[in-house]
């Protein structure tokens, strides 16, 4: 109601503001991270987005954080950074350990500006892993629900990878076996993250177990 030009109820006690919703998470195997890791691209400007995607791989941070990255933010071997998009919820640095293969891609790098890798624009990043992964023949069918249509569709692996594929794929290749406050150190998911929790569904390779084991 309004009393003269004043409103006395707020127009917005009924509007709800909904939270993000996320879908299950398409993520690489392991065996296809590693083929894509010693797959050789004829493409100087593809072996290079190789290489960040798969260093991205192995640490898991976003790509926001990703082309951050400069020499100093290694320390002992150990990649420690702040994730910027959980900074206000969560002060505790990033830190990973790096593999023996994140640690060979880095040293192919030795840029003037200090940068860990060839970084280029988010934009160009990810049109250019769809690219590579085209080129790789990375084509194993993947089920999504499409964001817009609300509808099942399905799509070889290359046309969905992006950026963020590699941090997902990180995630994934830990979670059966490592506890998800040691993955959530290394990964900057802020504690009570729905986007974390949902890597701890049941993924088809533990549906593809139980059927082996007990009913085949």
């Amino acid at each position: 109601a309004q009393n003269g030009s004043v409103l006395t109820d707020n127009p917005f006690n009924d509007y709800v503001i909904k939270g993000e919703v996320y879908g299950a998470p398409i993520c690489m195997t392991r065996s296809e991270r590693d083929y894509l890791y010693d797959f050789q691209s004829s493409n100087d400007k593809l072996s290079r987005v190789k290489d960040i995607f798969c260093f991205q791989a192995f640490v898991g941070c976003r790509v926001g954080d990703l082309t951050s990255f400069t020499k100093g933010d290694i320390i002992d071997e150990t990649l420690i950074y702040y994730p910027n998009k959980t900074l206000k919820d969560n002060r505790e640095p990033a830190k990973v350990p790096l593999s023996t293969k994140a640690k060979a891609i880095l040293e192919k790098y030795d840029l003037e500006d200090g940068s860990l890798l060839p970084y280029i624009s988010h934009q160009k990043y990810n049109e250019y892993i769809k690219e590579l992964f085209k080129e790789a023949k990375m084509d194993r069918l993947v089920t999504r629900l499409n964001p817009q249509t609300m509808k099942k569709e399905t799509l070889p692996l290359h046309d969905v990878a992006t950026s963020h594929l590699a941090r997902r794929t990180f995630i994934h290749l830990l979670h059966k076996n490592v506890k998800d406050s040691v993955i959530g150190s290394m990964s900057g998911h802020a504690k009570g993250s729905k986007a974390f929790e949902r890597y701890y569904e049941v993924d088809d390779e533990t549906r593809r177990d139980a059927i082996n084991k007990y009913l085949d």
